[in-house]
């Protein structure tokens, strides 16, 4: 009965979670919309043509999925542990080889971050106009 207990809210405050991620999601888009009309209207005035760099909703729709299936593996991997479940390995095990591989593809992909965050950084800045 106090596991139930325990299983229910950890399930409502997963979706409680899930909520409020799709919230935010919401008001990033509405953000960067609002931002789109004020480079559209910038662009108008000055006679130039206006960058396009607002999230795709199909894009919102993708990471909206991807954070949902993340959150609720977490969730179910926290309730099999409550529930004392042992699935081969336990969670701490599967979360750590997670800290692991994590590091493997960030210490592998350093340069080519580098390299993006380099180009993001000369895009951003206007040193270079049109002729």
């Amino acid at each position: 009965s106090k596991k139930a207990g325990k299983i229910s809210f950890t399930v409502w405050v997963a979706a409680q979670v899930g909520r409020f991620k799709r919230y935010l999601i919401h008001q990033w888009i509405d953000a960067q919309e609002k931002r789109k009309e004020k480079r559209v209207a910038a662009a108008r005035t000055s006679g130039g043509k206006p960058e396009d760099s607002s999230m795709n909703p199909a894009h919102a729709k993708l990471l909206d999925r991807a954070l949902s299936v993340v959150l609720w593996i977490v969730t179910g991997g926290h309730i099999l542990d409550m529930l004392n479940v042992d699935v081969g390995g336990t969670v701490k095990s599967l979360l750590a080889f997670g800290g692991v591989g994590t590091l493997v593809v960030s210490l592998a992909t350093k340069d080519l971050a580098g390299q993006i965050v380099s180009g993001m950084v000369l895009s951003a800045s206007d040193r270079f106009y049109e002729g």
